[in-house]
């Protein structure tokens, strides 16, 4: 490995990532961060490897329409699982229809905006349910609710989209600050 503010992985390690990887590494954490580059690329080899088989089993064993109708409802349990708009802008969905690049921005704006609305949607419900709820309660069983409540709050949990979102743009800051200057 080379020395410097970053060192560039060696010709050694790059069989053991996938193609077009460039990956930058600090000096200090360098043998610990090619280990986890290898796996990485060793799991990423396994899954294909694994598509690879199970793929191939699926067609020995369903008919061409058979194995179809598997891939629709899988790309169906994705969005299900996922929502739309992420099985568009990072699942197979938007993969298997091809998204352009604006219309990808686009589509992130929109579920954004989406994201939002439905939010404030849900809270607004959940405070009507629990207003509902409480008008069940006598005066007296509302005031002990109030008690062990304590002053509300609103607790907020990112969603895992959001997360890996915030964890991009973080990685992409932290990036540009340390990336050598053209």
């Amino acid at each position: 490995m080379t020395e410097g503010k970053f060192s560039d992985l060696t010709n050694s390690h790059r069989h053991d990532l996938p193609c077009g990887v460039r990956v930058f590494l600090w000096p200090k954490f360098a043998e610990y961060s090619v280990i986890k580059l290898k796996r990485i690329g060793y799991t990423m080899r396994l899954t294909v490897e694994r598509k690879a088989r199970h793929s191939s089993a699926i067609e020995e064993i369903l008919l061409p329409e058979q194995a179809q109708r598997f891939a629709q409802v899988a790309l169906r349990a994705e969005v299900y699982r996922s929502g739309l708009g992420v099985a568009l802008l990072n699942g197979r969905l938007g993969n298997e229809v091809e998204i352009y690049e604006n219309q990808r921005a686009n589509l992130m704006d929109k579920f954004v905006a989406i994201e939002q609305r439905t939010k404030l949607e849900i809270e607004r419900i959940r405070r009507q349910a629990e207003l509902s709820m409480m008008n069940e309660l006598s005066a007296e069983q509302r005031l002990q609710v109030d008690q062990a409540l304590g002053k509300y709050f609103s607790y907020y949990e990112p969603t895992d989209f959001e997360k890996r979102e915030a964890l991009r743009a973080d990685a992409a800051k932290r990036y540009q600050q340390f990336a050598p200057k053209k």
